[in-house]
């Protein structure tokens, strides 16, 4: 994770029961900050150019992370950052 500030705030957050009850919460929380500083996880190179390229206004934000038992689950910011949800 780089220490520069969040380019954008992801505002109310929220996760799925599913999530809630499979994934590791501390592992969760970084990947939230993760998300934020525009890291977008465990995708590909071309995953991340295509997720940079939805930093522009009106773009879902979408990021892919693995907790410590390697479950995968997504990050989504809504188009206008009001919402962000963790889900599996």
């Amino acid at each position: 994770m780089n220490d520069r500030p969040p380019p954008f705030p992801i505002g109310h957050t929220t996760i799925t029961a599913a999530a809630a009850k499979r994934l590791n919460a501390t592992d969760v929380f970084s990947a939230l900050q993760w998300h934020a500083r525009t890291d977008w996880g465990d995708c590909t190179p071309s995953e991340y150019a295509g997720y940079n390229r939805a930093l522009l206004p009106g773009c879902r934000l979408l990021s892919l992370f693995q907790d410590r038992t390697g479950t995968r689950y997504w990050i989504m910011s809504e188009p206008d950052l009001s919402i962000t949800t963790v889900f599996l």
